[in-house]
């Protein structure tokens, strides 16, 4: 029976790209239709739910209609829907007017300028960070107090250096990988983590880069936990000023997606690296649906504000 409190949180399915086969949108709709329906009120979707910046909108139409109708029917249920947008489907923001699903309880937050907290460089040891400054970031984050624990909920690509550094370049990238995709699946993928490894071992030599491409993005990276640190231990006001939150402003939970791996809970602290001094919130990545191991992994925030990470 619904009990209308619990709340599930998912990311990266990619639909309408090979990333999302139809094996995977069968375990999806089984998803939706067995635990989201009969368990949560709320389903938060975080960003990269549907690929258009390797595809059409009409793909996503011709491929998930029924995955969209899903959606409506939970929807008429008084399951409410809310979307963030990630930086494969962030291109809705630009159609003006455009509802993806017409509905009361389907809710989809387009990217707007927010300010918030950024560090311009992290290197892989973590100890030599740039100072964290404020700056207005063009995204669909959200503060939101879920089950009394107060959360930031963002796809997490805003605070990659690889988006933030050159969007417009990672979108051509990301447009380029598509023709690859046609070949095999993987292809694109495969590529990039290769690339990524010789740059590694060219600039190994040289200097320490910290750059973490498809295979970089491990659990040890620590450019989305210090974006989570930073999101709750600072706060920025109208004018770029940065201070420290007081406990009144607490940041309890940051949601992330986008890194493909489930995290959490991490302990968000003054030191990441040797987990000392004060303990600012707690970090939780979504994870993904994608081909890569045929992966199914969920966030619940239940009703009494803890937090599971699963996997279905």
């Amino acid at each position: 029976m619904n009990d209308r409190k619990r709340v599930a949180i998912v990311s990266d399915t990619h639909m309408a790209d090979p990333d999302f086969p139809p094996s995977q949108k069968s375990r999806f709709m089984h998803f939706l239709d067995e635990f989201v329906r009969k368990e949560v009120g709320e389903l938060i979707l975080l960003g990269d739910i549907f690929e258009l910046s390797q595809g059409r909108l009409n793909d996503v139409y011709e491929d998930c209609l029924d995955i969209l109708m899903k959606f409506a029917e939970l929807a008429n249920n008084g399951i409410r829907i809310t979307y963030l947008l990630g930086n494969h489907d962030f291109t809705l923001s630009d159609v003006k007017g455009f509802d993806l699903i017409p509905h009361p309880n389907i809710i989809v937050r387009l990217a707007r300028d927010i300010l918030l907290p950024v560090r311009k460089y992290v290197d892989s040891s973590g100890r030599d960070t740039r100072k964290v400054r404020g700056e207005r970031v063009f995204s669909s984050a959200s503060f939101r107090t879920i089950n009394g624990k107060r959360a930031f909920l963002a796809h997490g690509h805003e605070f990659n250096h690889y988006f933030r550094g050159n969007p417009a370049r990672f979108d051509s990238v990301i447009r380029a990988a598509r023709l690859l995709e046609k070949v095999e699946p993987t292809l694109d993928d495969r590529l990039l983590g290769a690339m990524e490894k010789l740059k590694h071992g060219l600039f190994g030599a040289f200097y320490n880069s910290g750059t973490p491409g498809r295979e970089g993005i491990l659990k040890d990276e620590l450019e989305f936990r210090l974006a989570a640190r930073d999101i709750c231990k600072y706060i920025v006001s109208d004018d770029g000023e940065i201070r420290q939150r007081n406990e009144s402003e607490r940041i309890d939970y940051v949601f992330f997606g986008h890194t493909h791996l489930q995290e959490g809970p991490v302990v968000l602290r003054d030191d990441i690296l040797d987990d000392s001094g004060k303990e600012w919130g707690r970090y939780y990545n979504t994870g993904a649906w994608v081909i890569k191991g045929k992966r199914s992994d969920y966030t619940v925030i239940n009703s009494d504000g803890s937090v599971d990470s699963l996997r279905w």
